[in-house]
């Protein structure tokens, strides 16, 4: 609905055929992340085992951040609807890793990746000459189009990693709260103002890649300074939204996190 009320266009990732194949991906994924966490665990000792099981791990990232791109555009970074979102996927994802790694600093090498990955792709897409297939066209396309830059998901991987490495044998629900209330306020003190940054002119140089945009945009969405979306209520509904909702999510996104990563940290075959 955002995405139709603010360009006119039916566009959507979500959507059955699309979720039926994120499924598929995701199986792929989550075995290929089992299997390097056996082989890890049959060779405690191997550092480049480990770091294979990490960088699955920033895969898998990658991946949830491309599924739930429609509620991750740089002028949602001032909504709660993108903080519960992210709050509901990636402390899973991240603490998952943290629990079941042998290094020391699991979940920020995995935010790392993710990181490194996404930004990637919005450096080296660009330089590959593309054309627009399908209509309408609303400006002229003549390379690929990268989707947005990463989230700042290190700094989280951090206070993750810092809390594990204190309080990691506590009561899982009491760590799952502490986990989801800092991943929530970490990732709001630094994303918030991250995204005003991309939202202006700055955002929209090579690095940041904020002058690209979908086939379909206007050429003017292209130029300028974006307008951050606002939610009914100002922006104090907006932070008890993020302070109850996203947090729950979090919470909850943490102790299976934790419960997956336990389970990793056993498999061996």
């Amino acid at each position: 609905d955002w995405w139709h009320n603010a360009y006119g266009l039916d566009v959507e990732i979500l959507s059955p055929p699309h979720v039926v194949l994120l499924i598929g991906i995701a199986g792929i994924l989550a075995g290929a992340q089992t299997m390097a966490a056996a082989a890890q665990n049959r060779e405690g000792a191997s550092t480049a085992l480990a770091n294979v099981f990490l960088i699955s791990t920033g895969v898998i990232a990658c991946m949830a951040a491309i599924a739930i791109t429609e509620y991750t555009f740089v002028e949602r970074h001032h909504e709660s609807t993108f903080y519960i979102v992210t709050a509901a996927i990636f402390p899973a994802i991240l603490i998952t890793g943290a629990r079941a790694s042998r290094l020391r600093w699991p979940a920020t090498a995995a935010a790392l990746v993710y990181m490194i990955v996404m930004a990637a792709q919005v450096w080296i897409l660009p330089l590959i000459a593309g054309s627009p297939k399908l209509g309408p066209i609303g400006h002229t396309v003549t390379q690929m189009v990268p989707l947005g830059f990463p989230v700042l998901l290190i700094v989280p991987g951090i206070a993750i990693d810092l809390i594990l490495r204190r309080m990691g044998d506590r009561n899982p629900w009491l760590l799952s709260v502490v986990l989801g209330v800092t991943f929530v306020a970490v990732f709001v003190a630094v994303q918030w103002p991250f995204g005003t940054l991309q939202a202006t002119e700055i955002g929209r140089n090579a690095f940041f890649g904020g002058s690209h945009g979908d086939y379909q945009n206007n050429a003017e969405w292209l130029v300028g300074p974006r307008d951050m979306w606002k939610e009914d209520g100002g922006i104090s509904t907006t932070l008890f939204r993020i302070a109850t909702w996203a947090v729950l999510a979090a919470t909850v996104s943490a102790r299976l996190g934790l419960a997956r990563g336990n389970f990793l940290r056993r498999v061996v075959r």
